[in-house]
């Protein structure tokens, strides 16, 4: 889908159970100079999985929802 779209908004969850992860697409998504820019929302209930995309996200929120965002 990022392929043919621009998006305002992703929302990542960052332990996606598919071939490429959570980092994987984020690495794509900021290596891409169309998408560079798009801010990234990274979702997970593994707070050590952010640890080394931290600066890479423009907000995390953890998992269950209601759980406090941070930035």
């Amino acid at each position: 889908m990022l392929a043919t779209s621009t998006p305002d908004l992703i929302l990542l969850d960052m332990a996606l159970d598919t071939e490429l992860g959570g980092q994987d697409i984020l690495y794509r998504v900021r290596s891409n100079p169309r998408l560079k820019n798009t801010p990234v929302i990274a979702i997970t209930g593994h707070p050590a999985m952010l640890e080394p995309v931290n600066d890479l996200v423009d907000l995390t929120m953890l998992k269950p929802s209601g759980s406090k965002l941070s930035v």
